[in-house]
């Protein structure tokens, strides 16, 4: 794909600043380096809006790499014959690229191949590579959104991941820093593993077979597996079992048991774990010191019954306590898998995991703050795990790959189906929607269209049992290809053609349209449109709720929701669906999807605290502000004066009641809070959450809540178009859209689409790890650029 649209290429040789002195001209492999496959280890790191110059960053880039590899000098050189390293000084290759598509086409296919990613065509990750080939190369991509990665190519014959995080590490220090002081890399290898005279080249087993392979991406929190690693320790009696251990030991089951559902006969099978020995050591060797110092433990399971999660965790445990002996280390058991791969690959399936977690990668800052997301692309080889810590540092990111028959995925898309809000009143259906829902879980198998109601007169719904629309499709694509495009418009997500998000209805169409969508890499996808007429984010979430809870357990008893919502807003007989306006204008637009780190949003709301005194602001106070107040600068950069704006924050009104209304009261129960700024000078984010913590408080007078202010906006809108800029933030917060298990799992993503045509709008709900808020802002096209450079939202967000 991006390679496809490259449009410029440079390339440089860089050398080290300094000459390396002839008495450190070879650089001699160690035992481990001559078994390894001459591939190189590809990493990227991805920064969604740097603020220098892409110039600036360049030359930044290339004169700190120059000064780092004068200690790291043996990258600089080329191999010789399987023995040693050549440090000639010869250099490292510098690419420097612009791609004609934004970075998310890159950043978020994490199903594709490294085909995908920013590494140059001729030096593809894990490839072979001959020994005049550069050991270190590096690629510079600039995107066409502003966004830019940081590729490198290490050869794995000198270096592992320890090594390659060093090397990182100490090039972005003095990348941010021409003075820095970084310290010595130790150059040991050789004399811990001392090197063979009768190992060359063309012996050295490659392991990488290119088969067809299917490659999953999953992050596991670590409040979850603290709950495992509870869990194993109980079993097994292992002391403090590492998140590692415990990690590997369930993927491996799960991978194992997926093989053996597609094969006639179980199959014996080995988990090789790889270590890294520096830490295990007595005394420990320095994290300094590069090459490849590390060695694996293997974990044999000859049938069905010895393959639980508790025997290979102990089994890890007792073998990682062998590799303290000194003797059983030099005797490293990596040499003699390596030799008999071949051998064993008819007998055994191989299984292989390997991890940099607490490994530094998502620190690299090189002087315009962290990387957004670090990957490392796939090996061409099935079974195989990579563990990362992910990118909040509260978990653990797994990316599997493995033969395309085992893999399979889900993902969740809700969207509430517009239809003009007005004045309504939701008369109790004949028949429990919930009833309903549960008989569709059993009959959309053949079609059968579950009964529902239809709207009368934009004044009653006719519970006529009409039914609900319920669609069962089937995609010639990867789910991947829409999951991750936060960039773009509903029409790359699954709902039917007829029946787009937030457009408009009649009285005749269904209230609620499902639709199943089934993607060829074996994921799907439950969307759903409820017209807005009848329910709010509340009632969908609890719809949603409560179908996924009948469809785990066609007996599970329910909470019967309270159609109470005519009886708090009576409603008016002045009201004709042919006088609501319709918002929906059709501008052109862009859609970005932001996320906020809780620990970045306790900085925002300290901070917000200490300038204003308003005791906990809340993080949706703090988020709106910000993000009003950034799209509020952006416009204004491409205005000739300021605009007075004003911030409509929609809120849940169930809660504020005095007492609070039912959970389960169906309908539109929510109203509004307007933040009007007049100028420049009132456009601070603490200025903004003091106005919402005000009419918060105003909110919980009952004569306010029943004059809703929403009504008036809604009446008013047309005549305040061209007076005023009107941003509308709307919360899914706390709402567990992320916990709906229909039988098979949680979903891995849960999306919101934001309405067609309608601009400055933003969408907050938590994000799917549970540590944080994911935004969904839509814009006017011209505003973004100038909102995604706001310095002020990079403190807080990650583009994404």
């Amino acid at each position: 794909m991006a390679a496809s649209r490259l449009m410029t290429f440079a390339e440089k040789i860089i050398k080290p600043c300094n000459p390396t002195p002839l008495s450190l001209g070879r650089y001699n492999l160690c035992l481990i380096d001559q078994f390894l496959p001459p591939k190189y280890i590809p990493i990227a790191a991805f920064y969604p809006f740097p603020s220098k110059k892409p110039e600036q960053i360049s030359n930044n880039l290339e004169k700190s790499l120059s000064r780092v590899l004068s200690p790291y000098y043996p990258f600089a050189g080329r191999l010789r014959d399987n023995t040693f390293v050549d440090c000639n000084d010869r250099g490292a290759k510098f690419m420097n690229v612009q791609y004609d598509c934004p970075m998310y086409e890159v950043i978020n296919l994490f199903d594709t191949g490294p085909e995908y990613l920013p590494f140059p065509k001729d030096v593809k990750p894990w490839t072979r590579m001959q020994d005049e080939d550069d050991l270190l190369v590096i690629q510079l991509s600039h995107f066409n959104c502003g966004g830019l990665a940081i590729s490198a190519s290490l050869s794995h014959k000198v270096a592992d991941g320890c090594t390659l995080c060093n090397l990182l590490s100490d090039w972005a220090a003095i990348a941010r820093d021409q003075n820095a002081k970084i310290p010595s890399p130790q150059m040991i290898g050789s004399s811990i593993f001392p090197p063979s005279t009768d190992i060359h080249t063309n012996s050295v087993v490659d392991d990488i077979d290119n088969q067809s392979l299917g490659r999953k991406r999953l992050v596991f929190s670590n409040a979850k597996l603290n709950l495992l690693k509870a869990q194993v320790a109980s079993e097994t009696g292992v002391q403090n079992p590492t998140r590692i251990e415990v990690l590997s030991a369930l993927i491996y089951k799960c991978a194992a048991t997926a093989a053996r559902a597609n094969s006639s006969c179980f199959k014996p099978s080995v988990l090789a774990q790889m270590v890294n020995l520096r830490p295990i050591f007595d005394p420990p060797l320095p994290t300094r010191a590069i090459g490849n110092i590390f060695s694996m433990i293997p974990v044999a399971t000859a049938s069905e019954d010895e393959m639980t999660i508790a025997r290979v965790v102990r089994e890890l445990r007792k073998a990682k306590g062998k590799l303290k002996n000194e003797d059983y280390m030099k005797e490293n058991k990596l040499v003699s898998f390596i030799s008999n791969q071949p051998s064993m690959a008819n007998e055994i399936e191989l299984y292989i995991s390997s991890s940099v977690c607490n490994y530094p990668f998502n620190n690299l800052d090189f002087g315009w703050g962290k990387p957004s997301r670090v990957t490392i692309p796939p090996i061409g080889r099935g079974n195989t795990f990579l563990l990362m810590d992910n990118q909040s540092g509260d978990g653990i990111e797994y990316m599997r790959f493995g033969g395309r028959g085992n893999v399979a995925s889900i993902f969740l898309i809700i969207t509430v189906h517009e239809a003009n809000v007005g004045r309504r009143i939701v008369e109790k259906c004949q028949h429990s929607i919930h009833d309903k829902i549960h008989e569709e879980t059993e009959m959309a198998r053949i079609g059968v269209m579950i009964e529902h109601g239809r709207l009368r007169d934009d004044t009653f719904v006719d519970c006529n049992d009409r039914g609900a629309k319920f669609m069962n499709v089937r995609y010639d694509c990867p789910m991947s290809e829409v999951v991750n495009l936060p960039d773009t418009g509903p029409k790359y997500l699954p709902f039917s053609k007829d029946v787009k998000p937030w457009t408009r209805t009649q009285d005749e169409d269904g209230l609620l349209v499902i639709q199943l969508s089934h993607f060829n890499c074996g994921g799907l996808a439950i969307s759903a449109r409820l017209w807005h007429k009848v329910a709010d984010g509340c009632t969908l979430c609890n719809l949603f709720s409560d179908w996924a809870a009948i469809a785990r357990d066609h007996n599970a008893k329910i909470p019967s929701p309270q159609m109470i919502g005519s009886s708090i807003f009576p409603p008016s007989t002045d009201i004709h669906t042919d006088s609501v306006v319709d918002e929906i204008d059709n501008q052109s637009l862009c859609r970005k999807r932001l996320v906020f780190s809780n620990s970045k949003l306790k900085l925002l709301k300290a901070q917000v605290a200490s300038e204003t005194g308003v005791q906990n602001p809340t993080r949706l106070e703090v988020l709106s502000a910000l993000i009003y107040k950034c799209a509020s600068t952006a416009a204004r950069a491409n205005s000739s004066s300021f605009k007075p704006s004003v911030l409509v924050q929609i809120v849940n009104l169930r809660p504020i009641f005095d007492p609070p209304l039912p959970t389960r009261t169906i309908g539109n129960i929510f109203s509004m809070i307007p933040v009007a700024t007049a100028s420049e000078d009132e456009m601070t984010i603490a200025r903004v959450v003091c106005e919402l913590r005000k009419a918060t408080e105003e909110l919980k007078n009952e004569d306010h809540v029943k004059e809703n202010k929403l009504v008036s906006l809604f009446s008013n809108q047309p005549s305040m178009a061209n007076e005023i800029e009107l941003y509308k933030s709307s919360s899914f917060c706390n709402y567990p859209l992320n916990n709906l298990d229909f039988g098979w799992g949680r979903p891995s993503r849960v999306i919101v689409v934001p309405p067609i045509g309608l601009g400055n709008i933003f969408f907050l709900m938590d994000n799917q790890s549970g540590d944080g808020i994911e935004a969904i802002v839509s814009l006017p096209e011209n505003n973004v650029p100038e909102f995604e450079n706001s310095k002020e939202l990079l403190e807080f967000a990650d583009l994404n």
